[in-house]
């Protein structure tokens, strides 16, 4: 027996469409909405008071990010080498002097931080920040690199720290770990030299070259 064909529902009247379309949304459905709106209106006047009176924020915003930007203008026009420089003053320039008088195999033995006393005023390694200073082996070494360096007190801890091929000399320390004598009258304060005689002599050839 054949089956009767379903009645299909009665599309509805435009007055029944317009009807269902003003009908109100459920309360409950509009609660997160209203509750998003008050959380970011309480963020904006707690940033705002932040901002205006709390003393870490005035410091973050009047002297951290206003002073690197007056800083940056200020050094717009300099090298890369020059900024830091004129930023880490002179633990900056005694790198960029070992850098710039040794070959890129070389493993500088450096003083121990007694000598490179960066905590004196009287020094001029001084700095209120150690983390970079000469003191600190891997901003130092990033300054230098691909050079090595080998610090005085980590004598007992490196196996092979005797393999240095050259000596940062500083207040007169570090003449003595050289193989050869360096007259005192020509002993310089601040100098980075071969450890080797043979390595002296190379420096001595490449410095006439250069100057040729």
């Amino acid at each position: 027996m054949a089956k009767k064909p379903r009645k299909k529902a009665p599309k509805p009247t435009p007055k029944e469409t317009a009807a269902k379309a003003k009908k109100p949304k459920h309360p409950d459905m509009e609660i997160p909405f209203l509750k998003n709106v008050l959380v970011l209106i309480a963020l904006f006047f707690l940033t705002y008071y932040l901002v205006g009176n709390v003393k870490g924020y005035k410091w973050l915003q009047e002297r951290f990010i206003e002073g690197n930007l007056n800083k940056l203008e200020k050094f717009a026009d300099l090298t890369t080498d020059q900024k830091y420089q004129a930023y880490f003053r002179f633990n900056h320039q005694f790198l960029t002097f070992i850098r710039d008088n040794t070959a890129d195999t070389a493993i500088i033995y450096m003083p121990p931080d007694s000598v490179l006393d960066v905590e004196d005023k009287k020094s001029a390694f001084y700095t209120k920040k150690r983390s970079n200073s000469v003191q600190h082996k891997t901003w130092s070494t990033y300054h230098i690199y691909p050079r090595k360096l080998v610090y005085d007190r980590e004598k007992e801890e490196i196996p092979s720290f005797d393999q240095y091929t050259h000596v940062a000399c500083v207040d007169g320390w570090g003449y003595e770990y050289l193989e050869y004598d360096v007259p005192k009258q020509q002993r310089a304060r601040y100098q980075v030299l071969p450890r080797t005689v043979k390595g002296l002599k190379a420096m001595n050839e490449r410095e006439k070259n250069q100057a040729q």
